[in-house]
């Protein structure tokens, strides 16, 4: 953050940005990025709230009530995938030891 503030003292104008970034990308271990990990959906950009133009508020709901149940299956992948990327470290560290 420091690198992106002209000023010094700007750098907490950065915090949210960057947070946002972060929660965007796609993590190695779980294969799925922390906003899908925390709200079980894709992240709306703000770019691209307004293409879709007006919704089915009745679908929206069904939609997410959908998303939601999967987001069960999708978090205990990722916690598979965790354990495996853990008990490759713990491999790794055993034949060095």
């Amino acid at each position: 953050m420091a690198k992106i503030s002209k000023e010094e003292n700007q750098w907490d104008e950065h915090i949210e940005p960057a947070l946002f970034a972060y929660r965007m990308i796609k993590h190695g271990t779980t294969k799925k990025t922390p906003f899908f990990m925390m709200y079980g959906r894709k992240a709306i950009l703000p770019t691209e709230r307004f293409e879709n133009g007006n919704t089915n508020e009745e679908n929206d709901r069904i939609q997410r009530a959908y998303e939601m149940i999967k987001l069960t299956d999708e978090r205990s992948k990722a916690l598979e995938n965790i354990e495996k990327s853990q008990e490759k470290q713990k491999k790794r560290h055993d034949k060095r030891i």
